[in-house]
């Protein structure tokens, strides 16, 4: 495990730290796989943080809270981004919204998916996930890491979303840092292990699997898919 937390808003820096981090893995090396993963609604449960500051909001405001759509684990369409229309504050809704995604405090004190740390640490001394991709800013940095420590995820590097990538570009951006680190990995001399990344947005997993390399695996997290299910396959690649 590395001694210091790196979170990295260039893509090539952040797969050259994660590929060398996971040579040194010889988990990682049996299983000849390095697995990434997403952080938002993926590993943390940022929609229940996100659901409880609306509701807040709309107490402040004085609003009818029934407005704001319940949480409902795994919903495919957004479920913390409602539309100004659910809440009628026109831009004090946008401008609340902004604050809150690049406040560290917020995003420092967030809970774990349902299942999700204890089912990776049943995987022993084995440091999983390898790398992070998100699509956070580089403002919240530090919060992330405290947060992913607090709750017991394993330190490896984290990809951040630069001012310069729109958010609309989600797909682009963490399809080309799969990409990117797949480079890596034949730069450190494993051009044969193959990269799993694990996102609760199946457009990305999609646009991954699209790519048509055995390489490179999309994992969409659901209902389905959970933590669980995704540590049980990695431990039978290490049984093989």
């Amino acid at each position: 495990m590395a001694e210091t937390f790196h979170f990295f808003t260039d893509t090539e820096q952040w797969a050259r730290a994660a590929a060398s981090q996971f040579a040194a893995d010889e988990t990682g090396l049996r299983w000849q796989r390095l697995l990434a993963s997403d952080i938002d609604d993926s590993l943390i449960d940022a929609n229940k943080g996100w659901h409880a500051e609306y509701l807040r909001l709309a107490a402040e405001k004085g609003l009818d809270a029934s407005l704001l759509a319940e949480v409902v684990t795994f919903k495919v369409s957004p479920r913390r981004y409602f539309t100004d229309p659910q809440l009628g504050l026109g831009d004090e809704y946008l401008f609340f919204k902004e604050r809150l995604m690049h406040n560290p405090e917020f995003h420092a004190g967030m809970t774990a998916m349902a299942g999700a740390a204890e089912a990776l640490s049943a995987l022993g001394s084995t440091s999983v996930p390898h790398a992070y991709i998100s699509t956070r800013p580089p403002e919240i940095g530090e919060a992330t890491y405290q947060n992913l420590r607090q709750l017991g995820f394993n330190e490896a590097p984290i990809l951040l979303r630069g001012k310069d990538i729109p958010y609309g570009q989600t797909v682009q951006y963490k399809t080309r840092a799969v990409i990117a680190l797949h480079m890596a990995l034949h730069d450190v001399g494993l051009p044969g292990v193959a990269i799993e990344y694990v996102d609760d947005y199946q457009a990305v997993t999609d646009a991954i699997n699209g790519l048509n390399q055995p390489y490179l695996i999309g994992t969409h997290f659901n209902e389905q898919t959970t933590w669980p299910v995704i540590v049980e396959r990695l431990q039978s690649l290490a049984q093989d």
